[in-house]
């Protein structure tokens, strides 16, 4: 059975910060905090969820909320791919 996004980002969250927990302990939301993500922290996250999805975020799309929730940012990798594919389609 495949995984849910949020369990991939889960997953993502606790290898790019070289956490010592189970991913699924990870709590939902307020991520930045609970998890003390500095600015280094989150381009190591950002790019590996770019590499695991093969996308590129645009610059417009990222900001602290993005990577404050798994829900929030599902929704961004959606956007992305959404905008990927419209883009190939032209």
């Amino acid at each position: 059975m495949k995984s849910s996004i949020e369990d991939e980002l889960r997953e993502i969250y606790v290898k790019a910060l070289r956490l010592h927990c189970r991913p699924e302990d990870l709590p939902r939301c307020s991520l930045i905090a609970a998890l003390d993500i500095d600015s280094i922290s989150a381009l190591e996250i950002l790019v590996s969820v770019e590499t695991a999805y093969s996308i590129e975020f645009s610059a417009e799309s990222l900001s602290a909320k993005t990577l404050d929730s798994f829900e929030t940012l599902a929704g961004c990798i959606a956007a992305t791919r959404s905008a990927d594919s419209t883009s190939l389609e032209q």
